[in-house]
């Protein structure tokens, strides 16, 4: 489930004065099986961001197929909240 955070991760980064974010919930949904080799790709999407928290989503792709998708929702820390 990495690969799936990371990209939610990065999509959040939308907001650059809030480069620091925690997870708060990551639902996951496996729909088919990826093989070994083959090239995923990944399409996030912001589905709604306040100043504090991020709903996310991501969807992978393998050879066109929906293999997984993911929803997440993530605490958005400013520069003030990291100390």
């Amino acid at each position: 489930m990495g690969y799936r955070t990371h990209v939610c991760f990065r999509a959040t980064r939308q907001c650059p004065q809030m480069a620091q974010r925690i997870t708060i919930k990551l639902d996951m949904t496996f729909l088919d099986r990826i093989e070994v080799g083959d090239l995923i790709v990944a399409r996030p999407r912001i589905l709604r961001q306040s100043r504090s928290l991020s709903f996310g989503e991501v969807e992978l792709f393998a050879a066109d197929r929906l293999c997984a998708s993911a929803t997440g929702i993530f605490r958005l820390l400013d520069a003030d909240m990291r100390q």
